[in-house]
């Protein structure tokens, strides 16, 4: 059974409309965590009265997962694989075509094939220990990356079975920035052999991607440490045939920019604090004080209003002029780092993500439209306070109005389809501090 805490300091002034410009500043500074005296909109006509109150919750929340999170072309693509007792096993395998960089680009005769590289930056290291090697293989897709389909965190695409590379290295933050494997020399001889033959293969994109179809990353046995996530959209990520001529060695490059990709990332939980997570979408007790959430995984919390539309409905003739949600993380150890941002997704009937017209419902920005509108809003982290703290105030303002009957949010970390960012949230640590102005004409 939910429960709710609520905490009502309420600061309560009557004053004429006419002298607001000398008073509201006190009536700010009173309010600690209120935001500049700018941000405060009275939205009163000259003769009004009014009160300022403020009304401070504790939110409850929930535990539960998804099973469907969107992976495809979100940028970065990961692979590799690790375990520890909080968020169980997570295990990430990558998928991406390529494409070609220049059309019509062919080899002059004078070339001769030197070698092939698979080169990719990496974007991020996630893991609790980067003091070992991990192994990595290269294969080729067996089937192409459909343009008319989804991919999901849960799809595959099958590769043969043939390894065209492979690397077993220590992967180091802040070292490391290229991920570099050789690979198979015949391979990289056919590809060489066609662009020097000016074949049709090499002639449009669309040839190319009828000829091949990308390429998987499959993190080796022994990883059990880390997932590094790469970005396909920087042009140091590419795959490279070396080549020589008389005078020089030289390059011909194949690009992931614009092509799909994908990552596949199986969650399991068993062992760890979460093993009761195994229904999508229901809510679970997990046994301890805390809230869960991970990028990736599905791994997520509920947020509930539902105690502060009980005050919203009590009130008459009154304005939100600031509601501020505040949220507190457990950033106790380096592998616990916080993501740089969350979102908030409404829950619908069926305990699953609200559609609104075609678009996912979602709180807004202040001013946008909190019902089918495109600007979510997002709460970015104080590494300093180690808190998520910002604005609401249009979507409190919408359910107060009756306009958004919504008030269960799932949490969401940013990067939600391509990172796994995580982070842990004391129960009792969500806030919401709702400063408002009650009209008395």
């Amino acid at each position: 059974m939910k429960t709710f805490s609520i905490r009502t300091t309420i600061y309560t002034m009557i004053l004429s409309a006419k002298n607001v410009g000398s008073v509201i500043i006190l009536a700010l500074f009173l309010f600690s965590s209120c935001e500049e005296p700018g941000n405060i909109d009275l939205g009163m006509n000259q003769d009004d009265r009014l009160e300022i109150k403020l009304q401070s919750f504790t939110l409850d929340g929930s535990q539960t997962f998804f099973d469907s999170i969107n992976t495809r072309n979100q940028t970065i693509i990961m692979a590799g694989r690790y375990q520890d007792g909080t968020f169980g096993e997570v295990e990430a395998n990558a998928f991406a075509q390529l494409g070609l960089v220049n059309l019509n680009r062919f080899l002059p005769e004078s070339a001769v094939f030197d070698s092939v590289r698979l080169e990719l930056f990496i974007d991020f290291f996630h893991g609790n220990d980067f003091s070992s090697p991990q192994s990595f293989s290269v294969h080729k897709l067996s089937e192409p990356i459909y343009d008319s389909l989804p991919y999901f965190a849960s799809s595959t695409a099958t590769y043969e079975s043939e390894v065209l590379g492979e690397v077993n290295k220590t992967f180091i933050p802040g070292i490391d920035s290229i991920f570099t494997i050789k690979l198979d020399n015949d391979f990289g001889l056919d590809f060489f052999t066609k662009a020097k033959e000016s074949a049709i293969e090499f002639i449009t994109n669309a040839s190319f991607k009828d000829y091949f179809n990308g390429l998987a990353v499959i993190p080796g046995a022994n990883n059990d440490k880390s997932v590094l996530g790469f970005n396909l959209q920087d042009e140091r990520s590419r795959l490279v045939l070396y080549y020589r001529t008389e005078t020089d060695t030289l390059e011909y490059d194949f690009t992931f920019r614009g092509q799909n990709h994908f990552s596949n990332v199986e969650f399991s939980p068993q062992g760890s604090i979460l093993q009761n997570l195994t229904v999508p979408y229901e809510d679970v007790d997990v046994g301890t004080d805390k809230f869960y959430s991970q990028s990736g995984t599905g791994v997520v919390n509920k947020i509930d209003f539902s105690q502060l539309k009980v005050l919203l409905d009590t009130l008459e003739n009154f304005k939100v002029n600031l509601a501020e949600l505040e949220i507190s993380v457990d950033e106790s150890s380096e592998f616990l780092k916080a993501p740089n941002s969350i979102l908030f997704y409404y829950v619908g009937s069926d305990d699953k993500v609200v559609n609104v017209g075609g678009t996912v419902g979602s709180i807004q920005l202040d001013g946008g439209n909190q019902l089918g509108g495109s600007t979510p809003a997002q709460l970015f982290y104080d590494s300093s306070s180690k808190k998520f703290k910002g604005s609401v105030t249009g979507y409190v303002q919408a359910v107060a109005d009756g306009r958004v009957p919504y008030l269960e949010v799932f949490v969401l970390p940013g990067r939600f389809g391509s990172s796994l960012n995580r982070m842990i949230i004391d129960q009792s640590a969500i806030k919401l501090n709702v400063y408002y102005t009650i009209v008395n004409e």
